[in-house]
């Protein structure tokens, strides 16, 4: 009988080739991956966030990753980024990331915000100064603008001039009724509206000087203002006419304002609060409730028909929310955002806009609206100011450029 031996065989390991999506808004994206040079095998990617190609490839073996179709609808320029594309297979391979540049609805833009969305149109303010170097002018035409566009892109045309005669810049507001849209002129407190096709701009009030926040209700029966340095919140019919001191704040800045079919909804910065007041108050100035207290500089307040959102831009850089039926604040993001300055929350997530560190690392973070750690969907993003949101995208204002982004998924 011959001697037993010993016979030891080697295998290959089996690796994914995968990686991440970001800033896809367009349906067609297809990718390719290469193994050794071969065919490329192609998947077609709809969202944002991770992909996996089906086929793996064995130790040793090359891959190479790329572009096969460019998304449309809106189209985009999607690429592999470098250093990312290609390797060989040692491990699971998660690192390839393809990078679609968003959709631009408008370009050339001097400083535009205050972004609102109704319909197909987008609706925001501009900052044009052809003849001075700041808005401290008595001439309108040397401004801040209102302007609109189409959400498929297109040139802005001009609603109205936005007079600046008691120093100061910006509009606040943009918002809707089912026939006009109003804003707010900071620096004399003038509320105006046009039709929602860019006509007739016209007086609606004379609010007070420095006007910064304004919503509207659900009914298009009243506009809610804050003014500095009043402490106090305003309330004006659409029609015009019985301004009234609606409810007493606590600070003289940094309430931003939401609301709803039954309440009036704001955030004090100062006073680390976020607030309510019944819209049917009857003893006015009404005394508002507090949802939250001890917050950090709450900002940007966000309400669905259950809770109310806002974010806390310090050094946690946290989105917070509470319960509307039973208020206990908390915080949905598992780990910082950083410098988030506003929210918007859909059915599925909680949309963030965050400044960053730098005036080139703005972002969008998706978070689950069951709470999560945040996903970027966009990023590097040049001073991003403002955002809106339809059925089907995100919007948003960089300095000097205005950009869409993302199917919501």
């Amino acid at each position: 009988m011959s001697a037993a031996k010993n016979v030891t065989a080697t295998f290959s390991g089996v690796y994914a080739i995968g990686g991440t999506v970001i800033g896809l808004s367009g349906s067609g994206l297809v990718l390719g991956s290469s193994i050794n040079g071969g065919a490329a095998e192609q998947l077609a990617v709809s969202t944002n966030g991770s992909f996996v190609f089906p086929t793996k490839a064995l130790g040793g073996e090359t891959y190479a990753v790329s572009v096969v179709t460019q998304p449309g609808t809106p189209a985009q320029t999607c690429a592999v980024a470098t250093g990312t594309d290609a390797g060989t297979a040692s491990a699971d391979v998660t690192t390839v990331e393809i990078d679609c540049p968003p959709f631009v609805v408008a370009s050339g833009l001097d400083g535009p915000g205050t972004l609102a969305v109704n319909g197909s149109t987008l609706y925001f303010g501009v900052s044009i100064y052809p003849n001075v170097t700041d808005c401290y002018t008595g001439n309108p035409a040397a401004g801040d603008r209102v302007m609109m566009v189409s959400s498929a892109g297109g040139t802005p045309t001009m609603i109205d001039y936005i007079d600046h005669y008691a120093g100061n810049c910006g509009l606040y507001g943009m918002v809707f009724d089912s026939s006009y849209v109003y804003w707010a002129n900071y620096s004399d407190g003038v509320i105006k509206r046009a039709t929602l096709a860019g006509a007739n701009p016209s007086l609606v009030n004379n609010a007070a000087t420095y006007t910064n926040a304004l919503v509207i209700d659900p009914g298009g029966t009243n506009l809610y203002y804050h003014a500095y340095p009043n402490t106090s919140l305003g309330r004006v019919p659409t029609a015009g006419t019985g301004n009234t001191t609606f409810a007493n704040a606590s600070s003289i800045n940094g309430e931003n304002l939401a609301i709803d079919s039954n309440y009036l909804y704001w955030t004090d910065y100062g006073e680390g609060t976020v607030n309510q007041v019944p819209l049917d108050a009857t003893s006015l100035p009404a005394t508002p409730t507090n949802i939250a207290t001890d917050e950090i500089g709450p900002l940007a307040p966000f309400v669905t028909s259950s809770t109310i959102y806002w974010v806390q831009p310090g050094f946690d850089g946290a989105l917070r929310y509470a319960a509307l039926a039973s208020p206990s604040a908390a915080s949905l993001n598992t780990s910082p955002l950083s410098s988030p300055a506003s929210v918007l929350v859909d059915a599925n997530y909680a949309w963030v806009l965050a400044f960053g560190a730098s005036d080139a690392d703005g972002r969008i973070y998706k978070i689950p609206a069951s709470g999560g750690a945040p996903v970027i969907v966009a990023q590097g993003l040049f001073q991003p100011s403002s955002i809106t949101m339809d059925a089907g995208h995100i919007y948003w204002t960089n300095n000097n450029t205005m950009q869409s982004d993302g199917t919501r998924n």
